[in-house]
């Protein structure tokens, strides 16, 4: 399994808090959902409930993600998980230091 970047390990850190205080049920890290793309996975995904969530970094220093071809890469990948049946949230470290990206996480599970 590929080593968790900075933001990933610190959402990691929020999940595990969260599981021990209200059972958050704890994701699959580096999931693949795409047979066919081997090479194609995602940060955190919960299967069984179809939904993945992708820690976006190098959103103010032209990271991979805001740059042309990573970026095009990353809607063909988000744009198969839809079309999968996955729900794809997509957070930034603002959205994991204020608490926000643990809130989505926990809403959605919830409705499932």
């Amino acid at each position: 399994m590929k080593k968790l970047s900075e933001l990933e390990e610190t959402l990691w850190v929020h999940m595990r808090a969260m599981h021990g205080d209200c059972g958050m049920p704890m994701p699959e890290r580096q999931f693949h959902y795409l047979p066919d793309r081997p090479r194609c996975h995602c940060d955190f995904c919960w299967p069984d409930q179809m939904l993945i969530v992708e820690a976006e970094g190098g959103v103010w220093n032209q990271g991979r993600h805001t740059r042309g071809k990573g970026f095009i890469d990353d809607c063909t990948k988000y744009n198969e998980a839809s079309l999968l049946g996955y729900t794809v949230l997509r957070v930034t470290m603002e959205h994991i230091s204020s608490g926000q990206a643990i809130e989505w996480i926990m809403r959605f599970l919830e409705d499932k």
